[in-house]
């Protein structure tokens, strides 16, 4: 089965990663993603200049790892994830609202 850049695109960066810390990041050219867990530098690279029609100049992932809460009897887990924290070249944008 063959898949259309667009659907691989989404199944490497799943969706920006909206949180304080990563709208203050925002005013230093620095953009949060989550992605997939098996991404590669590259691939985020790769999926970001295409969708975003930016130049990337640097990508710092880390990986976030299983979490476990217990509310009033009930546990919930959270998945482990990957956060990929794109660096932009100067004068590059991307308008996060507007996606």
């Amino acid at each position: 089965m063959h898949m259309s850049h667009q659907q691989e695109a989404y199944s490497v960066v799943k969706r920006p990663r909206i949180s304080e810390k990563a709208s203050l990041a925002q005013s230093y050219n620095k953009y949060t993603f989550d992605v997939s867990l098996h991404a590669t530098k590259n691939d985020v690279r790769r999926v970001i200049e295409m969708l975003y029609k930016v130049r990337v100049q640097k990508i710092c992932m880390t990986k976030l790892p299983l979490k476990q809460k217990t509310f009033t009897k009930r546990r919930i887990v959270r998945s482990p994830m990957k956060k990929a924290i794109v660096t932009l070249h100067p004068g590059q944008k991307i308008d996060m609202i507007a996606q």
